[in-house]
């Protein structure tokens, strides 16, 4: 081979290189992206639409949204940059969809029913009331799968992951969702004095004792850009959006399982199996087959409601009116009631910003 033919890369090589600069430079648009990837491998013939193209399967490219698209706002999603998917399962990987519905996972191959995709430990665990009350009282094992003292790859990995999570902050939620149904204005006061107890707590403590006990568990200064997404309080009402819309019941944050989309019918079960060694460990088994190709889902709401609240507390959220082939189908035998109860269980949640 001559030492100035150009070669053209695999997919593989080419994904790989194009994510790294990316989460090297995010904030790149897709030209010069494309001028330093040729930069950085000079032996390389790239198209620039190639260059596109992949960022686009990877969902990296950042769109501007046109005055018309801004009518109505969904969950922002990302993809993580260099998430090994394999750690967990050989029988899923990650697909990235659209701006709207964002990312999602499918099958890499057929799955029969009852049959276990993967385990997961949360990389943050954050447990319901009666969890955290026996933990308290040493009844329970405060288990959590998060180390205090990390390294800054470490630190900087599970960030990635935390900015990957689908994200819809409180006052967007009440704008787009809670507004539009005429529920009254939520309690920002309210907000202002759990992000005062925020602060006090894990950035500004008042006492000596306090004050120590953090520097414990922090041990070194957070990464500025860290610090400002936590601390900021437009960045802690974002915090409490993202936590609210990606944990799992049982209150964990796990990095694959914020991959799955919702379906009324879900083809995808969520299981604490290991209530004995790990209560938080999750297990996702399949609820019936699936094959290769097919993407997995999960319920984000109770599916026992009727179309009306499933439609109701996912519109809550920005997802849009749910029109799975089961919810056309219910929909079709609504019949009117009387909504009293329901609309002011919904105005409270608004008012408080929670689900």
């Amino acid at each position: 081979m001559s030492p100035h033919t150009k070669i053209s890369p695999s997919e593989d090589d080419l994904r790989a290189a194009l994510v790294a600069l990316k989460t090297r430079y995010p904030s790149l648009g897709i030209v010069k992206t494309h001028s330093i990837l040729l930069a950085s491998y000079p032996d390389w013939t790239v198209s620039e639409k190639r260059t596109r193209k992949v960022l686009q399967s990877e969902g990296l490219i950042l769109d501007t949204p046109s005055p018309q698209a801004t009518d109505f706002v969904y969950p922002s999603s990302r993809l993580i940059p260099d998430l090994d998917i394999s750690k967990w399962s050989s029988k899923v990987q990650v697909r990235y969809y659209d701006k709207r519905k964002g990312k999602g996972l499918v099958a890499t191959e057929d799955i029969e029913e009852g049959e276990t995709i993967w385990k997961e430990d949360p990389f943050v665990l954050a447990p319901e009331w009666e969890i955290y009350d026996l933990q308290v009282s040493s009844a329970a094992c405060g288990y959590c799968s998060t180390p205090l003292d990390m390294s800054v790859e470490e630190e900087d990995r599970d960030w990635r992951v935390v900015a990957g999570l689908a994200e819809l902050g409180l006052e967007e939620r009440y704008k787009h969702g809670f507004s539009a149904s005429g529920a009254p204005e939520p309690d920002r006061e309210s907000w202002k004095k759990a992000h005062a107890v925020f602060l006090q707590a894990f950035r500004l403590p008042q006492n000596p004792a306090d004050q120590k006990s953090l520097a414990k568990i922090l041990k070194k200064p957070i990464n500025p850009v860290i610090e400002k997404a936590l601390f900021d309080y437009d960045g802690f009402l974002r915090g409490l959006g993202k936590m609210s819309l990606n944990l799992e019941s049982h209150g964990g944050l796990y990095t694959l399982h914020s991959h799955l989309n919702h379906s009324c019918t879900p083809n995808v079960s969520v299981r604490h199996n290991d209530r004995r060694t790990a209560l938080s460990r999750i297990t996702m088994i399949a609820k019936r087959s699936i094959v290769a190709g097919e993407e997995l889902f999960v319920t984000y709401v109770n599916p026992e409601m009727d179309v009306r609240r499933r439609r109701r507390e996912l519109q809550a959220w920005g997802f849009g009116e749910c029109s799975c082939v089961r919810c056309l189908q219910e929909a079709k035998h609504m019949k009117p009631e009387d909504e009293g109860m329901d609309d002011l269980a919904a105005e409270l949640k608004a008012s408080l910003g929670v689900m």
